[in-house]
């Protein structure tokens, strides 16, 4: 496969942030200053995805700085016992997935409200491979997490992302096979 180097392509680029959190749960920053600090920081759209609960950040949307609805949601458990976790983007309103639900079921269920499904800090949460591997209709996988880093050492999820690249799960270019 040829090496292709997507900033060379022509079209816009914009820089984001799709899982980002505020004090509504365990951020750091209040939904206005985390707002400030990412157009102070040169970004250009933003979704807050505050753990179980959508925060509406339209207030702070301009014509040049795009907000996204979004959400953090836990569901079940993984093989080493931490609870999975799915960034929803592009969501109003949630619909919590059934107690007992297998974790696709609930990723059906979250699919037909958001706009994107992805997993967030992989490595953080423990997942292996094998479970990955079985999860369809998601979007991707963040590879790199700031606070997972910073607390614990395990924010880089390259790993995970290279296993699933390679059995073909994930397609070079970031599109999952479903």
């Amino acid at each position: 496969m040829e090496n292709i180097n997507p900033f060379l392509l022509p079209g816009a680029w914009y820089k984001g942030a799709l899982h980002a959190h505020t004090t509504r749960s365990d951020g750091k920053l209040s939904p206005a200053e985390s707002a400030a600090a990412h157009r102070q920081a040169g970004y250009d759209f933003i979704s807050i995805t505050d753990h179980e609960v959508i925060t509406d950040m339209s207030e702070f949307g301009t014509p040049d700085f795009l907000t996204i609805p979004g959400v953090e949601v836990g569901h079940s458990k993984n093989a080493v016992g931490q609870q999975y976790h799915m960034v929803l983007v592009g969501i109003r309103q949630l619909t919590r997935a059934h107690y007992g639900d297998s974790m696709q079921t609930a990723i059906d269920t979250w699919r037909e409200q958001a706009k994107l499904v992805f997993i967030p800090h992989a490595y953080w949460s423990g997942m292996v491979v094998d479970e990955l591997m079985a999860l369809e209709r998601i979007a991707g996988m963040e590879i790199w997490n700031t606070s997972s880093q910073t607390d614990l050492g395990k924010g880089l999820a390259t790993v995970q992302w290279d296993d699933l690249l390679a059995r073909g799960i994930i397609e070079r270019g970031g599109k999952t096979k479903s």
